[in-house]
This record gives C-alpha cells, structure tokens and sequence, in this order.
C-alpha cells in the first residue's frame, strides 16, 4: 500500500483557506464557550497514512474534548486552528509529491520500454 488510503489530488488552496476561515470565525464566535462546544470543521478530512498516523482528524482536533486536552498543555483553539492549517499543508505537499512522483514514474518507464525496442 502507498501513501494514501484512496488517490486523491491536491486540494484547491482557496477550499482550504475557506475551511480555516470559517473554523477561526466560528471560534471568535463561540468566545470563552468554545472550550465547551468545540468547533465544527467543515473542511477536507485527512486522507494520508502518514498524517492520520500522528494527528487525528480535523474535526476531532477541534471536539469539545479534544479543545480541553489543548487548553490543559497551553494550547488555545486558534493553535489548534493552525496546526490543523499546518498539516493541511504538509498533506497537500505529500499528495502533490505523490502525484508528480507517480507521472515521472510513468514517463521512466515508458523510456525504459522504448529503448528495449
């Protein structure tokens, strides 16, 4: 099995910024509360083994439960916010990686056929 659970490509960046976005205004919103309701993530869940290996999901980063734990070590919900931002980026480097590895990939080893002929 390779990096991904299922292939998928790059994220658009603006859907991205868009999920970041709403999950900080969210955040102002709720004010002092958020700690109590958590924040609802509607961005692009993890497909990565690699991330999904360290990190859980967005949304659960971002539980009531979850939020508690962060604020207990110092962490506030706008650091959760960006390190969820944080590893979005590092996922769309490793499916774009992937991707340009996998083409390269391809174009090796028609080269390799045709000079076999």
């Amino acid at each position: 099995m390779g990096l991904w659970i299922e292939k998928e490509k790059p994220s658009d960046a603006e859907n991205l910024a868009e999920a970041i976005s709403e999950a900080i205004q969210t955040a102002i919103q709720l004010g002092p509360d958020v700690n109590e309701k958590g924040v609802p993530w509607n961005g692009p869940r993890f497909v990565s083994n690699l991330i999904l290996a360290v990190t859980a999901q967005p949304g659960d980063q971002l539980s009531s439960k979850s939020l508690k734990y962060h604020s207990e070590k110092g962490r506030n919900v706008f650091d959760v916010i960006a390190i969820i931002a944080i590893q979005l980026g590092v996922e769309q480097g490793l499916k774009i990686y992937e991707e340009d590895y996998l083409e390269a990939e391809i174009l090796i080893r028609k080269a390799k056929e045709n000079s076999n002929d």
